[in-house]
């Protein structure tokens, strides 16, 4: 059956669509824990050390895009201990020659400081962009001053990791 629908009601249900994801007041904190819960369950299904890392970061990236404070993701221990522990992570599952492992090293300088920044999170990403696409991204020079930065912020982590590995 046909059934004519005038050019203002069409122009109505445009004009009242959105794109964007409506959150009620309501369930505005449940959508926020099941985003977390969302990042956190896609790690850990992650196949690979450079998956888990892009998966963490774009997921951080995403949150932050969506306005979440801070103080949210501080609630959510089980997210929050993926993110601190991220540099460790990477360097335990990596080679110590591989690009991975220095960008674990780095993590684990600036994670403390940076973790609620967006421009850290794009960061992140870009760098494992440009690792998975070149074997050989960071530069010997950078991986000895990350070592050595290391050596000065932890000596025992730097020992747990690197024992007496000067460097690539």
């Amino acid at each position: 059956m046909y059934r004519k629908i005038s050019f203002h009601r069409l122009s109505a249900m445009w004009e009242s669509s959105d794109s964007h994801i409506k959150i009620t007041h309501g369930s505005e904190s449940a959508y926020l824990k099941k985003s977390m819960d969302d990042i956190c369950f896609q790690a850990e299904l992650a196949e690979s050390s450079w998956e888990y890392a892009y998966v963490i970061c774009k997921g951080m990236r995403r949150l932050f895009q969506m306005g979440i404070q801070h103080q949210l993701i501080i609630g959510h221990n089980n997210l929050l201990q993926k993110i601190l522990y991220l540099g460790s992570d990477l360097m335990q599952t990596n080679p110590k020659g591989h690009d991975l492992f220095y960008l674990g090293v780095l993590i684990e300088l600036k994670i403390y400081s940076k973790w609620k920044s967006l421009e850290f999170y794009n960061f992140m990403l870009n760098t494992l962009k440009a690792i998975k696409g070149n074997v050989n991204f960071i530069s010997r020079r950078v991986k000895d001053k990350l070592l050595g930065k290391l050596k000065n912020y932890n000596e025992a982590l730097y020992f747990e990791f690197v024992g007496e590995f000067s460097s690539a």
